[in-house]
C-alpha cells in the first residue's frame, strides 16, 4: 500500500446496506483528492478478541495467530484509519471492537 493511504475497515456484514453506500461515496471522494484507499471487510476475516496477555505491551507480536496479521500492516502504514460500521444494539459490531482491542500496540 503506497502512502498517503486511507485504511478503511468495513464492519458491516452487508456490503449493499447503508454502510456500503457510504463506502462507495468515501472511496470516490478520496480518489478525487488523489488519496489511495485500502478496504478490509472484517466479516470476511477470521480473528478473535484480545486475551490481554500483554505481550504487545513489551513490543512483542500478538500471540494470537489469525487474520489480524492482514490488518496490522495496514494500521502501521496508513495515514488515516476509518471504521465504517453500522450500529448494533446501540454499539459497535463485535468485529470492530475486537480490532480496536487487538490494536493496542498502535
Amino acid at each position: 500500500m503506497k502512502s498517503p493511504a486511507i485504511a478503511i475497515l468495513f464492519c458491516s456484514p452487508r456490503r449493499s446496506g447503508n454502510t456500503g453506500m457510504l463506502l462507495e461515496l468515501l472511496v470516490d471522494a478520496f480518489s478525487k483528492e488523489g488519496l489511495e484507499t485500502e478496504t478490509k471487510y472484517l466479516y470476511e476475516l477470521n480473528f478473535s478478541g484480545c486475551t490481554e496477555c500483554e505481550m504487545c505491551y513489551n513490543g512483542d507480536d500478538c500471540v494470537i495467530a489469525d487474520d489480524m496479521k492482514d490488518i496490522y500492516p495496514i494500521l502501521e502504514n496508513a495515514c488515516g484509519i476509518l471504521f465504517l460500521t453500522p450500529v448494533f444494539f446501540a454499539s459497535l459490531p463485535s468485529q470492530a471492537k475486537a480490532v480496536i482491542d487487538r490494536a493496542q500496540p498502535y
